[in-house]
């Protein structure tokens, strides 16, 4: 058993949903949260298999690798948050 807080517009964009379709908001949280886990899942595979990859080419490559790493890392936590927090920075 697990249990959620979920912002109110979230839980009411739920709520809608499941009334509109006829299932129930668990359907929409697992179907939501097994996608995520495979992406999350693939995404660690594929940095950990690049980052094997370059470390064979010696210690300043690994060096490299972990900072790119930490960067990928960091653009995770910060991939599903609200465009707005994205559209304020500048990218020059």
């Amino acid at each position: 058993m697990l249990s959620i807080r979920l912002p109110k517009e979230t839980e009411d964009r739920l709520s809608a949903l499941s009334a509109r379709t006829h299932r129930s908001k668990s359907y929409f949280i697992k179907a939501a949260l097994e996608r995520y886990l495979e992406d999350e899942e693939d995404y660690s595979i594929l940095i950990s298999a690049a980052c094997d990859q370059l470390s064979s080419f010696g210690l300043q490559m690994a060096v490299f690798c972990a900072s790119v790493s930490q960067i990928l890392s960091m653009y995770s936590a910060i991939r599903f948050s609200k465009p707005t927090i994205l559209a304020t920075q500048s990218f020059n």
